[in-house]
């Protein structure tokens, strides 16, 4: 039903009118934003702007530990992250961002929640563990080489991680909850530290690496090779001297003057090789090997005839002796015609081995082997490494 125009008006003046422009105003546009706003506070809350802790790394540690909170909503501002370990206030270090912040345990926490408020909204992330440090008591030896086995004495030693000896990691053998027992690196005096992952401890005092045996210089008599070594044990009981490798016998300790001596160990076999490592060992504890060439010996020399032709003749000359080693690199055989001068006769190696080299000599037929001129000799010699052997006569 169509109301009459001058119905209209008349209403527009009458007081329900203005009542209701009034309500809408003032009651109704009012509420409508105040729903609104809570309504946009409310998807704000439950969108991207809420803060959450999704982890903390490391999720142990001790008093001082440093931790880092993963998670969103988290403000750039680091004194806006207001962060609690079990209800104790922690420090929030520079810089922050929105997705990680980076605290350090505090003074008084212990085992809890972390938790994080930034303005009014709050959230609770994981437990923190709360762990009573690894604490060192005691170092047997305090000294040593390396390769010694030492014990490190304590408690919570079942945390430690890794050993270092002056930054070098040593293996670790036993590892108990009091001790562990560890073998000293190759390394040099200083501290050792003992890692737990969250924190590290240093032992006390430093671990001092004793000097290794020393072979400082050695000489070839008749009955042996005299050592002169410092920083043994000089006493024959507790020494050991091998040539590559195999246990050589000692024959006696002299000139002893505190950690020094002469070390008599018995010559080295015929065929070893040439040069030879030798190896002193005191206390168990080896030296660095020596690398020692001992003189080659020439006991015979002999020849054999190849081929003689009308004025020529190929000769086989065989040296025998010792210490001439395995390899003809480097090496020579030597055979030497002796008239009124001196003079070497050009060779050929035929074949090498530590007692015996065969090496092959042609010669003009009027100056032959065996020949009765008092003043026309052949000598047969070795250089070994650069040293030179005995000359022998054919």
């Amino acid at each position: 039903m169509k109301l009459p125009r001058h119905y209209l008006k008349g209403w527009a003046r009458s007081e329900s009118f203005r009542f209701f422009i009034w309500f809408i105003l003032f009651i109704i546009i009012p509420l409508a934003v105040i729903l609104f706003s809570c309504a946009q506070e409310n998807i704000l809350n439950n969108g991207s702007n809420t803060i959450t802790i999704d982890s903390i790394s490391p999720s142990q540690g001790t008093i001082g530990t440093q931790v880092r909170l993963y998670g969103k909503g988290f403000s750039n501002d680091p004194e806006k992250n207001q962060v609690t370990v079990n209800g104790v206030t922690a420090d929030v270090l520079s810089p922050a961002s929105l997705s990680a912040l980076l605290i350090t345990i505090p003074a008084g926490a212990k085992t809890g929640n972390v938790n994080l408020k930034i303005d009014k909204q709050e959230t609770v992330g994981p437990m923190f563990v709360l762990m009573e440090p690894p604490v060192f008591k005691d170092i047997n030896p305090y000294s040593g080489y390396a390769g010694t086995l030492v014990r490190l004495y304590g408690t919570g030693f079942d945390q430690i991680k890794s050993i270092s000896f002056n930054s070098v990691k040593a293996t670790i053998n036993i590892q108990e909850d009091e001790f562990i027992e560890v073998i000293a690196p190759e390394s040099t005096t200083g501290p050792i530290f003992l890692d737990y992952g969250y924190g590290q401890l240093q032992a006390t005092p430093d671990f001092t690496y004793l000097p290794l045996p020393l072979i400082r210089s050695v000489f070839n008599n008749e009955k042996g090779l005299e050592l002169a070594a410092s920083y043994i044990n000089p006493v024959q009981s507790a020494l050991r001297v091998y040539y590559d490798g195999t246990q050589a016998d000692i024959l006696n300790v002299s000139n002893i003057i505190g950690q020094s001596a002469i070390v008599l160990p018995e010559l080295p076999p015929a065929d070893i090789n040439n040069p030879f490592e030798i190896v002193l060992v005191s206390n168990e504890i080896k030296s660095l090997p020596f690398q020692y060439t001992i003189r080659p010996e020439v006991d015979q020399v002999t020849y054999n005839v190849v081929t003689t032709g009308q004025t020529t003749i190929t000769y086989d000359i065989s040296i025998y002796g010792k210490y001439f080693g395995n390899s003809k690199e480097g090496n020579k055989a030597t055979v030497t015609f002796v008239t009124r001068l001196s003079s070497e006769v050009p060779g050929t190696i035929q074949s090498w081995s530590p007692t015996k080299v065969v090496t092959r000599i042609t010669v003009d037929a009027y100056w032959s082997i065996g020949g009765q001129d008092v003043y026309r000799d052949y000598y047969g010699s070795i250089t070994v490494n650069g040293i030179e052997s005995n000359t022998v006569k054919m």
